[in-house]
């Protein structure tokens, strides 16, 4: 698919994942319909911003709260908030993705540190924490094993 060519806005779909890090290791859920693990991640529902949606399937698919993360951010924002305009934590990367049977997502790469590691999903999925050893060893999509690694790189 060439990503720079038309896609119908209907077929475009925002979404936000964070790689979460606890010390060496990286948690991924597995998702059911794409049957490969991913991290922590989904659709941004109307009414959220990136940041907001990002929280919110964290907490849905892992248990984990806002308190228990610190996200990875380049740098500081330089700007304060004022009564027009706050600042949020910026992604790390944006990514146009081509889903099968689905279109495309444009989706917001967040990383955060974690000092939880018991995971308690809402929503019953299954997760793991990976080693890099078992990153290395676990068939997974190209994009997603290499933010994996840039992940702990900084992070662990």
């Amino acid at each position: 698919m060439n990503f720079n060519s038309y896609v119908p806005p209907h077929e475009k779909h925002y979404t936000a994942t964070t790689y979460l890090v606890h010390q060496e290791k990286t948690l991924f859920v597995w998702h059911n319909k794409l049957k490969t693990w991913l991290p922590p991640g989904g659709h941004v529902e109307w009414g959220e911003d990136p940041y907001q949606a990002a929280l919110r399937e964290i907490h849905e698919e892992t248990g984990i709260n806002e308190k228990n993360l610190e996200f990875y951010q380049v740098e500081p924002s330089p700007l304060t908030s004022d009564e027009h305009a706050s600042p949020i934590p910026s992604p790390l990367y944006i990514l146009v993705e081509k889903i099968p049977n689905h279109g495309q997502h444009i989706d917001f790469i967040y990383f955060a540190k974690t000092n939880q590691s018991e995971v308690v999903p809402e929503n019953n999925s299954k997760t793991k924490w990976f080693s890099r050893e078992e990153l290395e060893n676990t068939k997974l999509y190209s994009n997603v094993k290499q933010l994996a690694f840039i992940a702990l790189r900084l992070l662990a």
